[in-house]
């Protein structure tokens, strides 16, 4: 079962934020291979919506 950031009234879990900042640690540091395996992962646990909530920019195209 997929649970959605949104879908669980707008709140951010803590595993959602802890990967978030290794998202954005490895982005910072320019490892983008693995950091585009951790966007693929909260997307599929947590849906899409959540990059707009966190304030991070959609990079797909």
């Amino acid at each position: 079962m997929k649970f959605s950031a949104v879908r669980q009234h707008k709140k951010i879990n803590p595993n959602c934020e802890k990967l978030f900042q290794e998202y954005l640690e490895l982005l910072r540091v320019g490892h983008e291979a693995r950091a585009a395996t951790i966007r693929r992962r909260i997307q599929n646990r947590y849906g899409k919506e959540v990059f707009e909530l966190m304030g991070v920019p959609d990079e797909e195209d």
